[in-house]
């Protein structure tokens, strides 16, 4: 957990402590909060995070070309064909049932 959303949930929790309903208990009202602040940031996020590197508002045209290159180094050519013989043998890999 990030120090700062523990620091702020401590917050709204001591807040909604206060709280006196009698439709809903205090923890109902936290999890409401909590939970429509969640949903709140998603859809800020989905709406202002960019889609791909190309259509990135934001960068520069040497920043998204740098962007790029640094994604093909790491990953590779990206491609939309499935890699059969790669997908029949990630289950074998006992090194990713070893991660938490």
């Amino acid at each position: 957990m990030l120090t700062g959303s523990g620091f702020l949930n401590g917050i709204i929790a001591y807040g909604v402590a206060f709280i006196h309903s009698p439709h809903l208990e205090s923890w109902r009202i936290l999890f409401l909060i909590e939970g429509l602040l969640t949903v709140m940031i998603a859809v800020v996020g989905l709406l202002l995070l960019p889609e791909n590197i190309d259509t990135c508002r934001f960068l520069s045209a040497e920043e998204k070309d740098y962007l790029k290159y640094e994604r093909y180094m790491s990953m590779g050519h990206e491609t939309n064909e499935i890699n059969w013989k790669h997908a029949r043998e990630a289950p074998l890999r006992w090194q990713q049932y070893l991660r938490e």
